[in-house]
């Protein structure tokens, strides 16, 4: 029987937005040398660059899944002023300082979905921090209760390709977006089927970023933002609510939650990124010992063969291939091994 919900954490639940993403189509890490890291995402992780604006110290790479499975931006110091349209100035005094998860990137269906949740949130009273035009994408953002931003975007042409080419961008000099404004486009503006690229030259080969795994101090209140506005499906819960499994419509698994405590502080535990079915991982990783890079760990299950990397910041990536998405072999575990199962 499933535990009852009491009247006071209804009262808490926050509105019913539900952006409904697809799936998350980045992931975006604070970093203390975005130029280190541009190296280490290339040449160990295999990733390819596909534009940088220097001037925000920030840089964008994907194997063409996207126009960037993962966003690297430098930690702030000083003034936080750092795009000529304001879009970042406006964050709390403290964020952006260490290094760590700086936000999700939620690919939404269309325009009119993306503008028929904002009319939700504007009636429900709920913020939205800012809204954003930059270049291939209109964006709304939004903090969660543990501080974790979440940017809801659309891309507003299919061809990404024609503005990332590996160059200079300048795409956050751009005026903010005003939702409404003009009808919203009903096009799909996303590739279900990419053309892949591999740099045959690092140790480990990406297609996509897939989730990422979060430690949380009220698990319950995460939980709740994710369904309630982010609008993703439970796809998986512990009896006793430990463990959370969390997907978008066209995701296996897109956020994995489970409760912080002592020596597990809240926050990411790790960003996750698949590779293609044919990747021999045992050989990646002989390849990364080969080349002196440390693995952090290593998963061989019924459900996935993974490993894991540090980057020069200390933060954990896995990369693996799915050998199943069925959910039976998940277990009611929060331990050390359950989160890098998960």
């Amino acid at each position: 029987m499933g535990q009852i919900e009491t009247a006071a954490a209804r009262a808490n639940r926050p509105p019913a937005v539900r952006y409904r993403p697809r799936r998350v189509g980045h992931l975006n890490l604070w970093v203390s040398n975005w130029r280190a890291s541009i190296d280490f995402y290339r040449t160990v992780c295999g990733f390819t660059e596909n534009g940088r604006e220097s001037k925000l110290g920030a840089g964008f790479l994907s194997n063409g899944n996207t126009h960037h499975d993962l966003g690297i931006v430098n930690v702030q110091s000083g003034a936080t002023k750092i795009a000529r349209a304001g879009h970042l100035k406006l964050l709390p005094d403290d964020y952006g300082k260490v290094p760590g998860l700086n936000h999700f990137g939620w690919e939404m269906d269309t325009e009119t979905d993306l503008v028929a949740a904002v009319e939700r949130a504007r009636a429900a009273d709920f913020t939205i921090h800012r809204y954003t035009d930059q270049g291939n994408s209109y964006s709304t953002y939004v903090f969660d209760q543990d501080g974790v931003v979440h940017q809801f975007y659309v891309d507003k042409q299919k061809d990404w390709r024609a503005l990332y080419k590996g160059f200079e961008l300048d795409f956050h000099s751009n005026p903010p977006w005003e939702p409404g404004k003009k009808p919203p486009s009903t096009a799909r503006n996303y590739w279900v089927d990419p053309p892949i690229s591999r740099n045959e030259h690092a140790p480990l080969h990406p297609i996509r970023v897939t989730h990422a795994v979060l430690l949380s101090n009220d698990i319950e209140r995460t939980k709740d933002f994710y369904t309630e506005v982010a609008g993703l499906d439970v796809a998986y819960a512990a009896a006793d609510r430990s463990v959370y499994y969390l997907a978008g419509s066209a995701a296996v698994t897109d956020v994995v939650l489970f409760k912080a405590g002592p020596g597990r502080p809240a926050g990411m535990h790790h960003g996750a990124f698949e590779c293609s079915v044919d990747e021999d991982m045992a050989l990646a990783e002989a390849e990364l010992g080969r080349r002196g890079i440390p693995v952090a760990a290593s998963v061989d299950s019924a459900y996935k063969r993974s490993v894991f990397v540090r980057d020069p910041d200390g933060m954990l990536l896995e990369f693996y291939v799915r050998r199943s998405t069925k959910r039976d072999g998940f277990k009611d575990d929060s331990s050390e091994q359950a989160l890098l199962a998960a």
